[in-house]
């Protein structure tokens, strides 16, 4: 999102604003692949894009939400999504992840 002349609307400061400030972290899959979480949200990855670009859509695979990320930075986000967040579940997830990477490492 860029705005659209040298003078920007206080809109498109906050719209930019907005995409900049949302916390990314990323999550190991259970079957070992990354998984974006956003807002409590979860996103897989559905492509590499141009210039380093990287497109996930929700987890949901009904849901037509796409966020586009480059540096683990959030550039464009696409749709909005079309249920409500389940509350935890990216907790549960994160705590599995991080159980399953300590049952790899060697105990002492």
């Amino acid at each position: 999102l860029v705005p659209t002349s040298l003078h920007a609307t206080s809109e498109e400061h906050f719209k930019l604003f907005h995409l900049h400030s949302k916390m990314l972290e990323f999550i190991t899959s259970q079957k070992g692949s990354q998984k974006l979480t956003v807002g409590g949200f979860l996103f897989t990855k559905h492509r590499n894009g141009a210039d380093g670009k990287e497109i996930w859509q929700c987890e949901d695979r009904s849901c037509t939400m796409r966020v586009h990320t480059k540096n683990d930075a959030i550039i464009a986000e696409l749709e909005t999504h079309s249920h409500t967040v389940t509350y935890g579940k990216v907790l549960v997830k994160t705590a599995r992840a991080t159980m399953r990477q300590q049952a790899k490492e060697p105990t002492r």
